[in-house]
Parts: C-alpha cells; structure tokens; sequence
C-alpha cells in the first residue's frame, strides 16, 4: 500500500514572520514609511541597521499579527510604544 504525505500548507518561512514598521514617516537618508512590511522579518541594510542602534525604531518594527495591539498601545498616551514613537519622530537619522 503507498504511503500517502500529508501536505504542508505552511508557509516555508515560519520561523521568520513579516514584520510592519509603525512609527512616523521619514525621508532623507532613512527612507522608511509607516505601513511599511518586511516579509519574512527581513528589513533593508540601512534599517537594519539603524534597528541596531536605536531601541525606539526596533520597537516600532512589529510582527504583522500583533499589528492590532501594537496600534492599540500607541493610542494609549503614556504607553511604552507611544513613547517610543514620539521619541523616534524627533530624532534624525543618524
């Protein structure tokens, strides 16, 4: 009798989820656009980077599937991703 394979039907990237960067828009030397998804996780050097270096703008990089909490966070005033935000908008590319 011949095995039959069960088919996988997810994606073979699992371990590595899109990502969707939510913080302010920025041009210049960054680049970078609110809405913005990195399909598999993998971000441009430059940001890369920059994720690196600044806490606030790795913050602001979240998985796809907790984008609804993520936007519901930066609704809240004082909520630790909010202030990530508001501390990343004023910061220039560096």
């Amino acid at each position: 009798m011949a095995e039959t394979k069960k088919q996988n039907n997810q994606p073979q990237n699992r371990g590595q989820q899109a990502k969707i960067y939510i913080g302010p828009t920025k041009f210049g030397a960054l680049h970078v656009v609110e809405g913005t998804i990195f399909k598999g996780g993998k971000m441009p050097a430059h940001l890369e980077e920059l994720a690196k270096k600044n806490k606030e703008f790795a913050q602001l990089v979240v998985p796809v599937a907790e984008l609804g909490s993520a936007k519901a966070e930066l609704g809240k005033k004082d909520s630790p991703l909010s202030k990530c935000y508001k501390t990343f908008t004023g910061k220039e590319a560096q």
